[in-house]
This record gives C-alpha cells, structure tokens and sequence, in this order.
C-alpha cells in the first residue's frame, strides 16, 4: 500500500530547489504542502489532508542527513581565451583528419581538445590557429564557433567519491543564466566553455569557492 510518506519523499526528490530549502530549514512547509497536495492525492488516489504532508515533510527531513549540494573547494582555476569550436558529423574521413590535426598541433604545442560523441565530433582550438586547421582539414564543418572561452576548474578527486559534485559546481552558474557550449571533465577538473561575453560572470562565480 502507497503510503503519505512515499509519496512526498517521491515529489520532494524531484524538486532541488525544494529540497535544498528543506536542508537549510528554510522552507515553509505548510506553503508547500499544498503546493504539492494534488500531486500527492493524484499518486495515492485519495484524498490527503495538507496537515499529514507537513508531518512526512518534517519526518523526512529529519531522517535525512546529507545535504544535495556537497561542500567543496576549487584548489586551482585557469582561463583559455581566444578558443574557437568545430563541429562534424561522425564519418571515418573525420577520424582519420581530426586524429592527424590533433598530432600536428601536439608538436605545435598548441591547445586542441578533441570529443567525438555517438553522431558527431567536437574539436576546441586557439583563435590564432584557424587558419593553419582550415587549410589542412577538409571535412565539412557542421556548425563552427568563435568568441569562447575555457574555464578550468580543479578540485580535490577525492571529492568525486560524493554525488552531486557536478550540480554544486554548475548550481553557481544557474541564476545567472550561463550558457554552457561545452563540459569537459577530467579525475580532478572540469572545464566549462563559454561564450567570451560570459568570462567575467563565470570566473567570479568560481573564485567565491576558492
């Protein structure tokens, strides 16, 4: 039998910004028991009054102890400007040239990052490097960017053994309705690239964590 306590543990579970409040013991929990009433009555089908909400929300807080954003320490943060992106359509003729630029630009010392997904292959290079890749690469670019910027993020791997690690750290850029071009992750990084415009905003919204 389905029971109240399931089902606000279900609807909370599926609401962050609730669920953060309720851990910070800032939530009104009369307010959002009839807020989440009806959803409540619909996964029960009967009747719940707003009173047996607020007892589970209370009871459900108390037994949960770990809060949904882990508390963490950026140890390092680096900034790639002048990057620009490519994109293609995954095709053998682009392995092969992506695989060979990415060599070339090794020796060049120059900075390329290569993603290939299911259907397509990403490739971020330096602005002053454009002309030097549109001359030696001849696969069809499938949409190309310029004006970004990367920003590296380093925290301790140890921190990787919690859940949420990547919501704390994009949960900073969320209000101010950052656009995220790209996510690159490492064991102890993690690069945000972003449009140049951007650049400001999302180096001070890291550096509160340093």
């Amino acid at each position: 039998m389905r029971t109240v306590a399931q089902a606000v543990k279900r609807v909370i579970e599926e609401d962050n910004v609730a669920l953060e409040a309720l851990q910070r013991d800032v939530l009104n929990l009369s307010a959002y028991a009839r807020e989440i009433q009806p959803a409540v009555r619909e996964w029960l089908w009967k009747d719940v009054n707003a009173g047996a909400i607020v007892m589970a929300l209370s009871r459900y807080q108390k037994q949960r102890s770990e809060g949904i954003v882990p508390s963490l320490k950026i140890t390092d943060l680096t900034l790639q400007t002048g990057i620009e992106e490519m994109i293609f359509e995954n095709t053998s003729t682009v392995d092969r040239e992506i695989a060979k630029l990415g060599d070339r630009q090794k020796k060049r010392n120059a900075y390329f990052v290569a993603m290939q997904g299911v259907r397509e292959t990403s490739m971020l290079f330096k602005s002053s490097e454009a002309p030097k890749i549109s001359a030696e690469l001849k696969a069809a670019t499938k949409k190309h960017l310029k004006d970004l910027v990367a920003v590296t993020v380093r925290i301790d791997d140890k921190i990787l053994e919690q859940p949420n690690v990547f919501y704390a750290l994009m949960k900073s850029l969320i209000a101010k309705q950052i656009n995220l071009i790209e996510v690159l992750t490492g064991l102890s990084e993690v690069t945000f690239v972003v449009e140049q415009k951007d650049q400001a905003e999302v180096l001070a919204a890291f550096e509160k964590r340093k």
